[in-house]
């Protein structure tokens, strides 16, 4: 059985280096590298220790020093694994302290006789020094107190996966305290000391589980282990061929390919590593982005929501304040002044507005919705438009605009639409020809048919304001569905600009497009027709263009 002892702890070694080595290379330099450190060299030590190597030199002292220094690194692991741990006493107790009484452990160790003694390399025991069980008391208070630390940690974490990771090092942990505690701490205090190497070996157990659970996401990955073991073993045999090389130069030539395929390797891997993270990354990325689109679409439905509740609660009383505006017109109430006329008039237009306004609301939040707000039928927009525009006389002679409406006459410009909403379309952009045009001036209608692009057109041109290239760009952003809200906040802040005479100041205000223009763009784009605006400048008037896309061939009547 001797005789399998140094290659059991040389297989050990290697295993602990390379996860270490593994760690390292993908990122990680806590302070567990140093537990790794110890578990190599113990095994080392208690390896040259077993095969009588330099006789002169002590191994059992490097091999008690390694051995608290995977002990004391457990130790201040647990404190932060996985997230470091909230300390409610004293720092210097918790960290300070057991630091401390490492460094004078280490003194006692490796410059007295008061832990360990000689050496008898023909029989592999040695003297036990008379401080050993404060050794062995140290040795206790890093090990329980990290276990304890790691299950309070346990306790604690809320992740599935933070649990899962701090199991499997407490398995570990257990398995190489208990092990390693019988075999090199209470053996040898009874003067058994031939499972010493036991304990070394054991403690690869703990290396194993921590690395594991460091790195549980990239050991998944079946192919990655073995192009790192490939490596491992290709720079191993390269480097054991370099030792065994007879002659100066054939010494050299091995040298030099050690050394660079084993700079290739670091490369290759820390290449691999880079690949790996960035792609982590983007997947969270896509994860995040997700989740905010989730959110955008939950915040939309809970806007069209409100805007429908909204509405519907609006529509009362509006009810209420129309009707009894017409009772009083009517003289339910008894006779009204001139003046109380006119006033209670202007309340029973206003209402009349803001009750169509409702409406439109409602409609756009059925559409966003998804719910089947139209009904369409064939009618001849020319019928329509006409009779919109009889619906305007009574503005146009108190504005003093003059209407004039062109069309190819004979003909019927077929469009399949709700008839309702589509008089509400005209209706806007009419309303919004003659708000922006100055007094006594001319709205231009008129009719036209794409015959390549199977389109209807309806074109409304005031003479009035007018836009900049910058206010049009920004109207059409506003108008555009697929533009996000800041850019509408953008577009609305600058559209139309009016200067006005305050005393004997300039004053610019700043004016939106008006929300009818916005529903009428809304309702046209559930019709798979769109709007186009154009101005040669500004106080040369603005010209709006609405397509719709056209019904049978458009026979003269």
């Amino acid at each position: 059985m001797e005789s399998l002892i140094p290659p059991i702890l040389l297989t050990s070694a290697a295993f602990s280096f390379f996860l270490g080595a593994l760690m390292i290379l993908r990122g990680y330099r806590g302070v567990f590298s140093f537990s790794i450190a110890g578990v190599t060299f113990w095994n080392i030590s208690i390896l040259l220790f077993y095969l009588d190597i330099v006789k002169d030199f002590n191994w059992v002292v490097p091999a008690h020093f390694f051995a608290i220094l995977l002990a004391v690194s457990f130790y201040l692991f647990a404190l932060k694994f996985p997230r470091e741990i909230k300390v409610k006493t004293n720092a210097f107790f918790v960290r300070a302290l057991p630091v401390s009484l490492f460094l004078v452990m280490s003194g006692l160790i490796v410059f007295t006789h008061l832990i360990v003694g000689q050496v008898n390399y023909d029989s592999h025991s040695y003297l036990i020094g008379k401080y050993y069980p404060l050794y062995g008391l140290l040795l206790g208070y890093y090990l329980v107190g990290g276990t304890a630390i790691l299950l309070r940690q346990h306790k604690d974490a809320e992740a599935f996966m933070e649990k899962q990771q701090i199991l499997f090092v407490l398995i570990g942990a257990f398995i190489s305290i208990v092990v390693s505690t019988i075999t090199d701490l209470i053996f040898p205090y009874l003067n058994i000391f031939n499972y010493i190497w036991v304990g070394p070996f054991s403690t690869v157990t703990l290396v194993a589980s921590v690395s594991f659970a460091i790195l549980k996401y990239h050991l998944f990955n079946i192919k990655l282990i073995l192009v790192e073991m490939s490596l491992l073993l290709l720079n191993l045999f390269l480097l054991v061929n370099v030792f065994l090389s007879q002659g100066g130069s054939i010494v050299i030539l091995n040298a030099v390919i050690f050394v660079a395929v084993l700079t290739f390797s670091v490369l290759l891997l820390r290449g691999i590593y880079k690949d790996i993270r960035d792609r982590e990354r983007i997947e969270g990325l896509v994860r995040d982005l997700a989740v905010a689109n989730d959110r955008l679409r939950y915040m939309e439905h809970q806007k069209t929501e409100f805007v429908s509740i909204a509405s519907h609660q609006l529509r009362t009383p509006l009810t209420a304040i129309k009707g009894y505006a017409s009772m009083a017109l009517e003289g339910s109430f008894g006779a009204l002044s001139e003046n109380a006329r006119k006033a209670m008039d202007t309340l029973y237009k206003t209402s009349e507005k803001i009750a169509t306004l409702v409406d439109d609301l409602l409609t756009v939040s059925r559409l966003e919705q998804g719910r089947g707000a139209l009904q369409f039928r064939t009618i001849d927009l020319a019928k329509l438009a006409r009779e919109v525009l009889d619906g305007f006389k009574e503005e146009v002679v108190s504005s003093g605009h003059r209407f004039l409406f062109e069309h190819e006459g004979g003909r019927k410009f077929l469009v399949s639409v709700d008839e309702q909403k589509m008089k509400q379309i005209v209706w806007h952009i009419l309303e919004n020809a003659i708000q922006y045009s100055p007094s006594l001036s001319m709205v231009r209608v008129s009719l036209s048919r794409d015959e390549e692009a199977k389109m209807v057109r309806l074109t409304v041109s005031d003479t009035g304001k007018g836009m900049t290239e910058e206010q049009i760009a920004s109207l059409v952003n506003y108008l555009d569905p697929l533009q996000d809200s800041h850019a509408k906040a953008d577009a609305k802040k600058i559209v139309l600009k009016e200067v006005t005479v305050k005393g004997s100041e300039q004053v610019e205000i700043e004016q939106t497009p008006g929300i009818g223009l916005y529903i009428a763009n809304e309702i046209l784009h559930a019709h798979r027709g769109h709007i186009r605006v154009t101005s040669p400048g500004v106080d040369k008037g603005t010209t709006f263009v609405v397509e719709l896309p056209r019904v049978g061939e458009g026979d003269k009547i």
